[in-house]
């Protein structure tokens, strides 16, 4: 079975060879790969179209523009939605709110560093 496969943007091509003999190069344009190398494939970090499949229905509803949320938005208007709720529980002894609250109300895990950013996103 063949599946495309291409290296992850802004990779180098990659060559597999495989302990068989067989050897195959994957570039950053989908190309069909035989099975023999989707494991090979897989462990270097290289994306499958059926990956992006997936991805798309994981994501959240495009808007009218036809461009998904971006994620630093997202976790923005989480952020403004913990403030909104008033909850002392959900912040730090020095005031910032806690990871695990914002990422509840976002719906995925969300990092200090990406709540850092989104409090920037919204004292801009």
């Amino acid at each position: 079975m063949f599946k495309k496969f291409c290296t992850r943007p802004g990779s180098e091509p990659l060559r597999l060879a495989l302990t068989t003999g067989h050897i195959a190069v994957i570039t950053d344009q989908f190309e069909p790969l035989h099975e023999r190398f989707h494991a090979e494939a897989y462990g270097l970090g290289c994306i499958s179209e059926d990956m992006l499949d997936v991805l798309k229905q994981l994501s959240p509803e495009a808007p009218a523009g036809g461009q998904p949320p971006a994620r630093d938005r997202l976790i923005a208007d989480a952020l403004s939605a913990l403030i909104e709720r008033g909850n002392p529980d959900d912040f730090t002894g020095q005031g910032l709110p806690r990871v695990e609250a914002l990422s509840e109300i976002a719906g995925f895990p969300v990092t200090a560093g990406e709540r850092d950013a989104a409090m920037a996103l919204l004292e801009a």
